[in-house]
């Protein structure tokens, strides 16, 4: 039985959208689609109806989600007394975080860390955010730093949440490229001027890789605009996408809290809402130990202030 499936149909009739559901995974809605076309195929039955309300369940799809969500209850009860019952065999931390600034604030708070609690054990896990926070909440890791939505910050169940800072998606171009005001003005990157995307809609872009939070959001701007972006390539690594603005004319989208001053470069707001939350996580469930809470004030020590 696929636990996964099993989480997207409960989501589907918990939000009573595709779409939505979609967008809690952050896979597509046609992945998601062929997902509970497969499941009806091989269940042979009906789970959903899609009415004006949205997708209601059928009389057999709520025998399936109610069942669903016993199989998950029993799965995240199992994680969380396996995680306990780890926690009583000795003094150990395992931290989730993204490649790049996340593994680099990881770093700076290690050795005074250590120097406080020199018994402990702590060790790094690399992960996207949206890994790192499943992973979260089934037990598997103590501690996640990840960069999440602002509207997404009040829905958390299994997640508890301490804000390192908060920082807006830019555009961000090459200095020299065509499409940069004549009288652009260098500014600070949080003062920077706005510009139309409209503008960039045959531009080349290099962007985060999909299996990230950050690249749901921008997706979300494009699609707004009704842009398709042209996409020269994708990483999974944020920080190394600002060094290749530096020459050619590929644009990207990006967290301001990634970007450095950079003369080279020219910075504009695009949606003066689109904010995220760069977060140090943990499982609500869980009790932080009073050394966890001290690897969480050293993180809000060292993390950038932007």
């Amino acid at each position: 039985m696929d636990l996964k499936q099993l989480e997207y149909m409960v989501a589907i009739a918990d939000m009573k959208s595709l779409s939505r559901a979609a967008e809690r995974f952050y896979v597509s809605q046609s992945a998601l689609s062929q997902q509970l076309a497969k499941l009806e195929k091989e269940l042979n039955v009906s789970l959903f109806v899609r009415g004006k309300q949205g997708f209601s369940l059928t009389p057999a799809g709520h025998i399936y989600i109610d069942n669903a969500r016993r199989i998950l209850a029993i799965r995240d009860e199992t994680m969380r007394s396996l995680s306990a019952f780890s926690q009583t065999q000795g003094n150990c931390i395992t931290v989730g975080a993204a490649a790049g600034r996340s593994t680099t604030l990881f770093a700076q708070v290690y050795d005074p860390f250590m120097k406080a609690y020199p018994d402990y054990e702590i060790s790094l896990q690399e992960h996207p955010s949206v890994d790192a926070e499943r992973l979260l909440s089934l037990g598997k890791l103590d501690i996640a730093v990840s960069l999440m939505m602002l509207d997404e910050l009040s829905s958390l169940k299994q997640i508890s949440t301490e804000i390192l800072f908060k920082e807006k998606l830019l555009l961000v171009v090459p200095r020299n490229h065509p499409l940069v005001p004549k009288d652009y003005v260098d500014t600070d990157i949080d003062n920077c001027p706005s510009i139309d995307p409209e503008l960039f809609r045959n531009e080349r872009f290099v962007l985060p890789s999909t299996r990230t939070k950050l690249r749901h959001r921008i997706d979300e701007i494009f699609s707004s605009y009704d842009i398709v972006p042209q996409v020269a390539f994708e990483v999974l690594n944020t920080s190394f996408i600002c060094k290749t603005l530096n020459q050619g004319d590929l644009c990207t989208v990006i967290s301001s809290g990634f970007l450095k001053k950079n003369p080279n470069i020219a910075y504009f707001s695009i949606e003066d809402k689109m904010t995220m939350a760069y977060c140090v996580c943990w499982n609500s469930s869980h009790r932080l130990s009073d050394a966890e809470k001290y690897f969480i004030e050293l993180c809000k020590q060292q993390a950038p202030k932007v």
